[in-house]
């Protein structure tokens, strides 16, 4: 073993030179952080990839930058592990930072002499750092492709395990190599580096000895004997990302078709739903004869015919009712109570078709449901907005917006009571597994506290059934420009809410109709010249954007059409879930045995999955039916919940199985990700209902079996 000695002002010098080197500005592009990681949080630290770190040394002496509070490191014949503690008060944690504090992994070979190895003869790998930070949380996403990571935060110290492959440098090669770790506290806001930074952490110490580590000697991996645990596996597969986009349901661009209530019933077309190549409907219910009608009477049998015919062609619903879809009505909407009473009205529609519905948009306020054109939820006293003025043709001159109520533009909370009904019958008729939009993060702020419009709770899962876990946003006029969109984000507490909370809600939009009448029409086009299709993709997966109107005549959407963009645009939105390991464990294949299995899925789209579904591994003999392999102690047969897969994150499931037959010739395993339907099983077997994997050459069948393995 051999170990060098430097003196702590030469490796702050020397360091500080390597970064300023090693750093270009290339590397901290969102297009480079390409491998994804997990992000979780929880009471106590477990390895995600079954390494006993209580056996491994452990280098936790004090240290003048020391923001990692200790360093750990051992391997096995494929990859390296490092496991790093880290003070988060000495971290940049800033919610308003997308990316923060930069992580860098020397190598070195212990061949090598001399008093100053950090300094003089360490290599950089840049493939092994990544951030350590996003939007003030914990979080690894790593420079280099095959890296897997989990980084967790257990009572107040950040946690990261990141597994490293042994290709991805010669020095792993060897029989033993050097490692150290040190980080900065570099930040990124919106896709752009900070251009100062300083070291804050360093394992080992300045003025120690690297990390020595013996690449022989697999320390805390596990006994090869033991059966179930992760010894020489008896399945050990690995798989690659499609380049593609896979079309899955509940993600992806959406068709709105309009069904007006007005001089008697809308037509059904089932040619109109059935040939949208998409997952998704916004199903618009324009109520506009019941504005004057406590009794919706015929309109209830048939929304629940529109919604039975979007079930038939395996679609589903993004459900918004209003009074009108015109900005020059004489009446927008209803009167509260009458309002109040249509959604009760509504509430056997919602029970009897949740399978269907994606999600529920707020609406029945103001034209398009919008909440900003109103006749009974006005504030008569609200200021005029002459800068927002346009060419309407339906008038046949320029006209001016009117903000018909006070809190569109201000921070204004008073009389907010009446909407805050509205919000309160859907959470109560709308059951508790869907979410319901609201058209911006100010409207969600001042439901949940209005005597503090300023603050809101950062959410940390999604769907727990509370309201903060239910209200999401829907942004109607999407990258508009880069500033308050319309008022969507008027205050920085808007853009700061939806930043952190949209990764755990379904959140998106359609993007704006403009004309050259409006008074910003030159400053919306040269915002939207100036954009390149990595800006859009970067922009979907900041505001983790799940679904988007094809909307042929917005001038955005034109736009990404005519650049050809759209491929990658549609391939961002939502979830984008695929497999990147298989391992299987225990005596052999054969009839009763118990196995242990370890799936890594990874989630490369924009958003979770939103709504609950089970993730099952089935057994799919040459002959006979399909066997559901359920784990062993389970309450159920789902290996896992699917939703806690974030954007740009992976997950390892381990569970144990009892095989119910031996595995012969031909013989399949397969993932299941069908939908959780409660309505009878009406969508369970169907499989334009069930999830893709996005992997290259796998066959999805049956079902909507994923086929991960052939025997």
């Amino acid at each position: 073993m051999k170990k060098f000695l430097i003196l702590s002002i030469t490796l702050l010098v020397a360091m500080c030179a390597c970064q300023k080197v090693e750093e270009t500005d290339n590397q901290f592009s969102e297009n480079n952080l390409n491998t994804p990681s997990l992000v979780t949080r929880s009471s106590s630290f477990t390895s995600q990839f079954g390494v006993n770190w209580d056996v491994v040394p452990k280098q936790n002496a004090s240290c003048t930058y020391a923001a990692f509070k200790s360093m750990q490191v051992t391997c096995d014949a494929t990859y390296l592990y490092l496991l790093l503690t880290a003070d988060p008060t000495m971290m940049t944690t800033s919610s308003s930072y997308n990316y923060a504090n930069v992580l860098n992994v020397y190598l070195g070979n212990s061949s090598d002499t001399g008093s100053s190895y950090w300094a003089e003869k360490a290599v950089n790998v840049s493939e092994m750092g990544g951030w350590l930070v996003k939007n003030g949380a914990p979080y690894f996403t790593s420079w280099g492709s095959g890296v897997m990571a989990q980084a967790v935060n257990v009572s107040g110290t950040y946690y990261y395990e990141i597994r490293y492959p042994r290709s991805i440098n010669n020095h792993l090669q060897r029989s033993d190599v050097l490692v150290g770790v040190y980080m900065n506290n570099r930040y990124q806001v919106n896709n752009t580096p900070s251009s100062g930074y300083s070291t804050v952490g360093i394992r080992p110490n300045n003025g120690s000895n690297m990390y020595w580590l013996s690449l022989n000697n697999y320390l805390g991996i596990g006994d090869p004997g033991n059966p179930g645990g992760p010894g020489d596996p008896l399945v050990n597969r690995t798989y690659s990302q499609s380049p593609d986009d896979v079309p899955n349901p509940e993600r992806g661009l959406y068709k709105q078709i309009d069904y007006v209530f007005e001089g008697g019933i809308p037509d059904i077309s089932q040619s109109e739903i059935t040939g949208f190549n998409g997952s998704l409907i916004l199903t618009h219910l324009i109520l506009k004869d019941y504005r004057y009608e406590d009794n919706l009477g015929d309109a209830i049998p048939q929304i629940k015919a529109i919604l039975g015919a979007i079930r038939a062609a395996g679609k589903k619903a993004i459900v918004r009712f209003s009074y009108t879809h015109s900005s020059s009505s004489s009446t927008y909407d209803a009167p509260l109570s009458r309002t109040l009473g249509h959604i009760h009205q509504l509430r056997t529609v919602f029970s009897e078709y949740t399978d269907v519905i994606y999600l529920v948009q707020c609406g029945f306020i103001g034209a398009w449901g919008e909440w900003y054109y109103t006749t009974y939820f006005r504030d008569p006293d609200a200021p005029e907005w002459p800068d927002y003025s346009y060419y309407d043709p339906a008038r046949g001159e320029s006209v001016k917006w009117y903000v018909h109520d006070d809190w569109w533009h201000t921070t204004q909370v008073i009389g907010f009571q009446n909407r805050k009904a509205v919000i309160d019958s859907l959470l109560a008729v709308v059951p508790s597994s869907r979410q319901v939009a609201l058209r911006k993060p100010a409207f969600k702020r001042m439901y949940r506290d209005a005597a503090h419009f300023e603050s809101w709770t950062r959410l940390e899962r999604v769907s727990t059934g509370s309201s903060n876990s239910r209200l999401s946003f829907h942004n109607d006029v999407y990258m508009l420009d880069d500033g308050d969109q319309m008022g969507t984000f008027d205050t920085s507490y808007d853009t700061a809410m939806w930043l952190q909370q949209s990764a755990y809600l379904a959140v998106g939009g359609e993007t704006a109709t403009i004309n050259s009448e409006m008074s910003h029409y030159q400053d919306y086009i040269n915002y939207r010249n100036s954009l390149h299709v990595a800006d859009v993709v970067n922009n979907i997966k900041q505001y983790h954007i799940s679904y988007m109107h094809e909307h042929p005549g917005s001038y955005m959407y034109q736009w990404w059409d005519t650049k050809g963009w759209l491929p990658a645009i549609k391939k961002a939105m939502g979830y984008r879930l695929w497999l990147s390991s298989l391992r299987i464990t225990g005596t052999s294949l054969s009839n009763g045995q118990n196995v242990h299995v370890t799936l890594t899925l990874n989630n490369s789209g924009a958003a979770p999955v939103i709504n609950h579904r089970p993730m099952k591994l089935v057994l799919l003999p040459v002959s006979g039916s399909p066997v559901v392999l359920a784990p062993l102690g389970a309450s159920s047969s789902s290996f896992g919940d699917i939703r806690e897969i974030l954007s740009d994150n992976s997950k390892q499931f381990n569970f144990d199985v009892t095989l119910p037959r031996t595995l012969s010739s031909g013989d399949r395993l397969a993932i299941w990700m069908p939908d959780a339907d409660p309505n009878n099983q009406q969508l369970y077997n169907r499989s334009e209902y069930a999830i893709r994997l996005a992997n290259s050459n796998m066959d999805f069948v049956g079902k909507g079996y994923n086929i991960i393995y052939t025997k």
